[in-house]
């Protein structure tokens, strides 16, 4: 399955998806607004009690043109955005 983002044209691939698991993976194909390449990730949701629970959030992926660390240091920043969308719409902004 390929899912196209209106955000700035971003095109994804699902991977994985266990649901026992509470886990999916994930291959970007375009449109990652950080210079790197090869990007794939998995996300794992973890129970943490009745009424919250923590996200696990990983890649890994080739950086183009910017060191490792500027780009892992990008990627960091694009999740701490997508992860406070998610709080919000869950409604734990």
């Amino acid at each position: 399955m390929v899912r196209v983002l209106a955000v700035g044209a971003v095109r994804e691939q699902l991977e994985s998806l266990d649901d026992s698991a509470m886990c999916l993976g994930y291959t970007i194909l375009q449109g990652l607004p950080v210079p790197v390449t090869d990007y794939h990730a998995t996300m794992t949701v973890q129970a943490r009690g009745a009424a919250a629970s923590r996200l696990q959030w990983r890649s890994r992926f080739e950086p183009e043109g910017i060191s490792a660390a500027d780009a892992a240091a990008q990627i960091d920043a694009l999740y701490g955005m997508m992860i406070g969308w998610i709080r919000e719409a869950l409604g734990d902004a």
